[in-house]
């Protein structure tokens, strides 16, 4: 999906303002809590959020910062922002276009919006806002299995029709040609985590959920009604979906992400990353023999030991200074 037609699915959210509002999950207290102390950000920061959609994470964020800035491009959505949180400043404007002065910000949070964004443009701009320390937040709530009670197959194939004409915003996520834009930036290396998270919501919030989709909410409006129809037909109950949160932080380079440790030093691997042992002073060949066949075990530029995932479509591992790599 090219940056034009993302720009153009994003501003769908407009005529579903009040759906996102209702049908979409929030974000755990105790995440924001947690990052606050990794990225060590004091009560008294400033923070954006960026791209804030209804507010479902400035409503968070304003419970634990003195000064939260809230900027979001639709008028409808700001709308129901403002209803939803007045403690927040709230700003019409765009990730590209962000109207704040240079340097106003501590730390830039953007919860399920990244992926529409011109990515280098909006990295500038983050810059841009950010104090010399600046920080920046990147979540997104994936999706782990099907709702439960399952849905009707005739709603999941209206779901999967509107998806096969609009690619959903999650497509974009885990192709991940959105991370080749921190390359050169003025942010360093990307840290990530998994946060699990289970949804839980009743009859409404479930068609609500599904109608703020982006890919329903481009669907004709004849079709859209169909939908709605048929997810009339729901029966009340209290319906569940596992959404585990992908959680994405950085800092400027050249701020330490911990003590002595610069994020863009050093400049190229000084460990092996399947022994541990120094490139400098041992013959690793057989190590990188072994390496065409499994995963790295330790992180090549401060020897931690790497946290390591293997996935069907290859492997992913993460050291928590450095920053994630992957292959499949």
């Amino acid at each position: 999906m090219d940056q034009a037609t993302r720009a153009h699915q994003g501003r769908s959210f407009n005529v579903v303002a009040a759906e996102y509002e209702r049908g979409r999950p929030g974000w755990p207290t105790t995440m924001v809590d947690r990052l606050a102390t990794v990225l060590d950000l004091p009560a008294s920061a400033t923070v954006l959020d960026l791209g804030a959609g209804t507010g479902k994470l400035t409503r968070v964020l304003v419970g634990r910062f003195a000064r939260v800035v809230a900027v979001e491009p639709l008028p409808a959505m700001r709308s129901q922002l403002v209803a939803q949180v007045p403690q927040a400043e709230v700003y019409e404007g765009s990730a590209e276009r962000i109207p704040l002065p240079d340097g106003s910000v501590d730390a830039v949070f953007v919860a399920d919006a990244f992926h529409w964004f011109d990515w280098p443009a909006a990295l500038a701009e983050i810059a841009r806002v950010t104090g010399p320390a600046g920080r920046l937040v990147l979540l997104w709530h994936g999706a782990d299995g099907p709702w439960e009670p399952a849905l009707p197959e005739s709603v999941r194939e209206r779901i999967r029709h509107a998806a096969a004409q609009y690619p959903p915003g999650g497509v974009v996520v885990e192709g991940g040609e959105w991370r080749q834009a921190f390359t050169g930036s003025a942010f360093g290396p990307l840290v990530e985590e998994s946060v699990p998270y289970e949804f839980v919501t009743d009859r409404e919030g479930v068609i609500a959920n599904l109608l703020s989709l982006s890919t329903v909410a481009r669907l004709p409006e004849a079709e859209r009604e169909a939908l709605q129809a048929e997810l009339a037909t729901l029966p009340e109950t209290t319906y569940r979906r596992k959404l585990p949160i992908r959680l994405y932080w950085t800092r400027k380079r050249g701020v330490p992400t911990q003590p002595g440790h610069r994020p863009d030093e050093p400049a190229s691997p000084q460990w092996c990353d399947r022994c541990g042992g120094g490139l400098a002073e041992a013959d690793h060949t057989a190590c990188q023999a072994a390496r065409a066949w499994e995963p790295p075990r330790f992180c090549p530029y401060c020897r931690r030991r790497m946290k390591v995932q293997v996935l069907p479509a290859g492997w992913r591992a993460s050291c928590v200074a450095h920053g994630e790599t992957r292959a499949g």
